[in-house]
């Protein structure tokens, strides 16, 4: 029977898997992350979707390899849609813009029902989609950072509850829960975001715009990257 293991990003992400729950995992590519997870003993049974034939095609081969055609659900489809009845409890979104995870989010009941969770890793755009979910009466639970590769990568896991939030710019861009929570990568990521924002605000200044708030939070991001503090 083939080995599968996950990478440094996909693990990340299975950690906030609740054990017992059915788990979907949209834009599966190799279902890698539902296979494991059920192999585990983690989630008893999985939906794998993606919106290309040719990742679903990988990914049925996978789950035949693995064993678990019987426990492993393959959907053609874009995003949830479709997926309403599938019984899924925890959604794993990952290696998209937040953008798009929002537009997804968005555009199905599923993710506001009672107990489902969603795991998600914005490849791109994480502070627009912490300001949508928090605006849009989900609570989020927990955060990590991992690197893979080379980058750094966030998950965000999160439930919703009706109550609307706010968090400042520097959480929604790092975490509330990362910021709390400290750490080497923490520091990296800062760094790395305020030399993005620094970029940004000079092509504002350079056109003639106002770029006070990136500068403010520059400021905030390199004072975080020099916290000798929140280094372990």
């Amino acid at each position: 029977m083939k080995t599968f293991r996950l990478d440094s990003r996909l693990c990340a992400a299975a950690e906030f898997a609740r054990k017992g729950r059915i788990a979907a995992d949209i834009g599966t590519d190799h279902a890698m992350l539902p296979i494991t997870l059920v192999k585990k003993g983690i989630a008893p049974r999985a939906v794998a979707s993606d919106i290309n034939t040719g990742p679903l095609e990988r990914a049925k081969m996978n789950i035949v390899a693995a064993g678990l055609y019987d426990r492993i659900t393959t959907v053609l489809t874009d995003g949830l849609s479709g997926l309403e009845d599938c019984g899924a409890e925890d959604i794993f979104i990952l290696g998209m813009g937040g953008e798009l995870i929002s537009r997804i989010v968005n555009a199905s009941c599923l993710p506001y029902r009672d107990g489902v969770r969603l795991i998600m890793q914005p490849m791109t755009h994480a502070y627009d989609l912490r300001r949508d979910l928090l605006a849009g009466g989900f609570r989020i639970t927990d955060e990590s950072l991992c690197t893979d590769s080379g980058r750094i990568y966030q998950t965000i896991c999160a439930e919703y509850d009706e109550e609307k939030r706010e968090w400042t710019p520097v959480e929604l861009v790092l975490g509330k829960h990362n910021i709390a929570r400290g750490g080497v990568l923490l520091q990296k990521q800062a760094c790395y975001l305020a030399g993005v924002y620094t970029t940004r605000a000079e092509g504002l200044e350079k056109s003639g715009k106002s770029a006070d708030f990136e500068r403010e939070l520059v400021r905030e991001l390199k004072a975080i990257s020099h916290n000798s503090r929140l280094t372990p």
